[in-house]
């Protein structure tokens, strides 16, 4: 493994600052993906001990669920709740494959992404 894999998986699976890897290629991209555990393992310590204080201080499992949801969405800059939100707008958009990738495209939460998001992001606090 390289420093260069080491700088793309924490700057791509987390918010922590990093410098930019070199070069990237398939032999970096792999390594990436190999220490993507390791690099959102702070992020797991974190959600973790977030579950354990709100356990302590009496809180509501949902309320629990839903502070460490926050915690990963904001320690992963949402990266893939956009995705998401993006994927469903993109596929209630129409039946055109241009204007589907164009909403895909845009910055813009739709309708149906800001469903997907409520689903989802609910679903997860209540699991």
């Amino acid at each position: 493994m390289t420093l260069d894999a080491w700088r793309l998986a924490v700057g791509t699976l987390s918010a922590w600052p990093v410098r930019p890897p070199r070069t990237v290629d398939r032999r970096v991209a792999g390594g990436a993906m190999l220490l993507a555990p390791l690099a959102v393992l702070p992020l797991a310590v974190a959600a973790t001990l977030l579950v354990l204080v709100a356990h302590a201080a009496g809180l509501a499992p949902l309320v629990a669920g839903l502070l460490v949801v926050g915690l990963l969405a904001l320690g992963t800059r949402a990266f893939h709740l956009d995705g998401l939100a993006d994927t469903a707008d993109g596929l209630t958009s129409s039946y055109d494959r241009d204007r589907t990738l164009a909403v895909m495209r845009s910055g813009d939460v739709g309708p149906a992404g800001a469903a997907a998001l409520v689903l989802v992001l609910g679903l997860q606090a209540a699991g």
